[in-house]
């Protein structure tokens, strides 16, 4: 349990990191009136702004499924936290947690990614409030090209912050010795 618990911390924590900064999703966006519209949107995420009236009412929908789904995940990664400071893996486990992850995130690489995007929604959105038309504001807003590269920011800081793990891992145990 505890080599599942690394990889799925390293996915979330890489996740959070992203989604809060508001100036690396700022530069995702291809479209300029999309920056502040944005800005908003990820704070009501958080429960720090209300929506922004600019998405009409199918896609305020989807975004608030969109909110509910980032605060279970905030849930879940607060409870992954508190397991792993109880549990305290060792190196063997954070190295192993570490393996797994590239292993996924190797094999993820290799599906097309329209593949995963649709999955991904079908699962969490099965009410299928999450297909629009190419000229509504989310679509313009968020293009299909925003989601992968917010993905592969996503494999790459989990895969960095697997990295930061091992390393301090290998210290530690080096130290002790």
């Amino acid at each position: 349990m505890k080599t599942i618990l690394v990889p799925l911390f390293c996915v979330l924590l890489s996740f959070f990191v992203l989604i809060t900064d508001s100036n690396f999703t700022n530069n995702l966006l291809e479209n300029n009136d999309a920056k502040e519209p944005t800005k908003q949107l990820i704070k009501h995420f958080f429960f720090l702004e209300p929506m922004p009236q600019i998405f009409d009412a199918q896609e305020q929908s989807h975004l608030n499924d969109v909110s509910v789904l980032i605060r279970i995940a905030l849930i879940v990664f607060a409870i992954i936290c508190g397991l792993l400071l109880y549990l305290k893996p060792n190196a063997r486990t954070i190295y192993y947690g570490a393996g797994l992850l590239t292993a996924v995130l190797l094999l993820l690489a290799l599906l097309p990614f329209d593949k995963l995007f649709t999955s991904f929604h079908q699962v969490f959105f099965p009410q299928g409030n999450w297909q629009f038309a190419l000229d509504s504001t989310l679509i313009q807003f968020y293009p299909f090209t925003f989601f992968m590269k917010y993905a592969a920011f996503i494999a790459i800081y989990s895969l960095l912050i697997a990295l930061f793990l091992c390393t301090f891992a290998f210290f530690s145990t080096r130290n002790k010795q």
